[in-house]
């Protein structure tokens, strides 16, 4: 063999080539498959299988069955509390919610932690924060639990309670009173559910029950308050009035009188006898008159009750409780004559309060005329500056100043 020559060794038939898949013998996957699971096996493999599967479903309970709700939520719980991070402090919480970041209060569970957050929101002087801390303890806390730690906390309470009026929950606002002692809001029960345009009746009705109910609670102010509402109801009732006030009462009067010019004799009974009844201050009896005189323009009626002689100074005198610059500037604020203010100007004697009030008034015939009692020349030609030209009041200092009796006496009005 070791004669042939290469060519030969290569193209006997003798001589074979090298085949690497001679090494393995590789079975047909689909015989392999075959051999393992032969073909009238397969259907009864799947059919077995199912039939253990449903077999295990049918064999499984509830949980229920196994572990109680209660149990349940407590493992659970133990689950959160273990997975549960570290809470933030509650400053850190607070000024979360000031910058408008995310935030979460569920975090703080003890009450001790509640009651943190609330006195931090306080702190934060944010009506908001404050308010919404005040809705998340209402939600996790007993109803008396947070009524009583609120009654501690005045600023706390009274956020609370304009939020229950604002909303308009009377009855958990009446609870709210009660519990913390904070009868002053009380009176807003009455005045929040009242309906403006009820009827005279209706409103009498609610008043008796709201005192019925509520009376023995108010301090006695307010309880005079309401009681001295309820007779003025009861009056407005029996005399057919409608007005909403005591105020607007008392000036309807006036009108209706004035306007027909009735009886005053009769009318002065009618109105001291109502004075009386509704308690009335002579202040308030006195700005009411003057504004309904002034508003109808019965000066004269006006001057004659307000103007009376005084024994003790021989001069006329304002007899009222209302200060004469308020008296003047309210006439003069319903437009009232010059001469009339002028006239109750010289009802006052003391010329350092008359005279400033009249340059206030623009009276300035009576401001010329104090000057010239004052020999006060030099005064007249300064104030003169302050007066139009072209007017009355200009001439008649002209006809002061040009006066030969303002060297010896004074040119009266």
């Amino acid at each position: 063999m070791a004669g042939k020559s290469g060519d030969e060794f290569w193209n006997t038939s003798s001589s074979t080539s090298f085949n690497f898949d001679d090494d393995f013998e590789i079975d047909n996957p689909s015989s392999a498959f075959n051999e393992l699971f032969p073909s009238n096996n397969v259907g009864s493999l799947v059919s077995s299988h199912l039939e253990s599967s449903s077999s295990l479903n049918l064999n499984t309970l509830p949980i229920h069955s196994l572990l109680t709700k209660r149990n349940l939520d407590a493992v659970l719980d133990d689950v959160r509390t273990t997975l549960q991070t570290t809470a933030p402090t509650v400053q850190e919480t607070i000024i979360k919610m000031f910058l408008g970041m995310p935030y979460s209060l569920s975090v703080y569970r003890s009450l001790s932690q509640k009651l943190d957050l609330l006195d931090e929101a306080v702190s934060s002087e944010d009506g908001n924060i404050i308010l919404t801390v005040l809705l998340f303890l209402k939600k996790t806390l007993a109803v008396s639990e947070l009524y009583t730690h609120l009654s501690k906390r005045k600023i706390a309470l009274r956020h609370y309670s304009n939020y229950l009026m604002r909303e308009f929950l009377l009855q958990e606002l009446s609870d709210f009173c009660l519990e913390c002692g904070n009868f002053t809001d009380l009176i807003y029960l009455y005045y929040l559910g009242l309906n403006p345009d009820a009827s005279k009746d209706k409103v009498h009705i609610k008043l008796l029950r709201f005192l019925l109910e509520y009376q023995q609670k108010l301090n006695s102010d307010k309880n005079a308050m309401f009681i001295d509402y309820k007779n003025f109801i009861k009056w407005q009732l029996d005399n057919n009035a409608v007005r909403n006030t005591v105020t607007e009462q008392l000036a309807s009067l006036c009108r209706v009188h004035w306007e027909n010019c009735s009886d005053s004799s009769n009318f002065d009974k009618q109105i001291t006898e109502f004075k009386v009844f509704v308690k009335m201050s002579d202040f308030q009896y006195e700005w009411i008159v003057i504004n309904a005189l002034s508003a109808l323009k019965l000066w004269k009626k006006l001057t004659t009750l307000f103007i009376k002689p005084n024994w003790l100074t021989k001069r006329n005198s304002i007899k009222s409780v209302i200060n004469a610059e308020l008296f003047l500037l309210t006439l003069q604020r319903h437009n009232a004559p010059t001469q009339i203010l002028e006239e109750f100007l010289t009802c006052i004697v003391d010329n350092e309060i008359s005279l400033p009030l009249a340059k206030k008034l623009s009276c300035h015939k009576f401001v010329v005329n104090i000057y010239a009692s004052q020999r006060d020349r030099s005064a007249i030609q300064s104030y003169k500056i302050e007066i139009p030209k072209d007017s009355e009041d200009y001439a008649f200092a002209e006809r002061i100043l040009a006066s030969v009796s303002f060297r010896c006496g004074i040119f009266l009005l």
